[in-house]
């Protein structure tokens, strides 16, 4: 497996999926992580390493997203182009593993939802006035 982690392209990445959010930890599916680069043209080049390394490119499996999946082994890297897209996947990361959502249709409408084009990246919870 390609020693992705360490290329000059990279911002930022981060681990998702059952995984990572799932306590205990599913350990029969695949290593998700999320990944931005710097720039548009750090992208391209990196997507061009990731297939000189034997990577498949798996498409846009996520719809709202502009993220597509590279496959090798068992490890899905999931590159998103704007940086919004991928604040959100975190955001809904971080949320999914912090109340243990172990069902995998609640993980999809969580993330369904923050991947919502009018979404802007803020989580904020409402006042209990505005819930009466």
């Amino acid at each position: 497996i390609m020693e992705w982690k360490k290329s000059t392209y990279i911002k930022d990445w981060f681990l998702t999926g059952s995984r990572e959010i799932c306590s205990p930890p599913v350990m029969d599916t695949d290593i998700d992580y999320c990944i931005i680069c710097k720039s548009y043209s750090d992208l391209f080049y990196f997507q061009v390493s990731l297939d000189d390394a034997g990577y498949s490119v798996l498409g846009r499996k996520y719809p709202n997203s502009s993220s597509c999946v590279f496959r090798k082994g068992n490890e899905d890297l999931i590159l998103f182009r704007e940086e919004i897209d991928f604040r959100r996947w975190k955001v809904a990361t971080q949320l999914a593993k912090r109340f243990n959502l172990v069902e995998k249709e609640d993980r999809v409408a969580l993330f369904s939802a923050l991947r919502d084009p009018s979404f802007e990246g803020n989580y904020s919870r409402p006042c209990v006035e505005e819930w009466v």
